[in-house]
């Protein structure tokens, strides 16, 4: 991947991402957004939803119990 003057590099146990400059404002609004989403949840809800979402890519991608 090629970085860029002004560009943002953010990294976090799940991996490394680079964000181009002009892209900043929109790619804040949307992680503002899903923070304020998961924040609104207990962990309970949290927990079912981020299971649902796993089990639904493994089974996409040929896995199954």
């Amino acid at each position: 991947m090629t970085v860029h003057t002004g560009d943002y590099i953010v990294a976090d146990e799940d991996g490394i991402a680079v964000i181009p400059k002009d892209k900043l404002t929109e790619v804040y609004h949307l992680g503002k957004a899903r923070t304020d989403k998961d924040a609104a949840m207990n962990l309970a809800e949290w927990k079912a939803q981020h299971s649902k979402k796993i089990e639904s890519k493994l089974q996409e991608l040929g896995y199954s119990d």
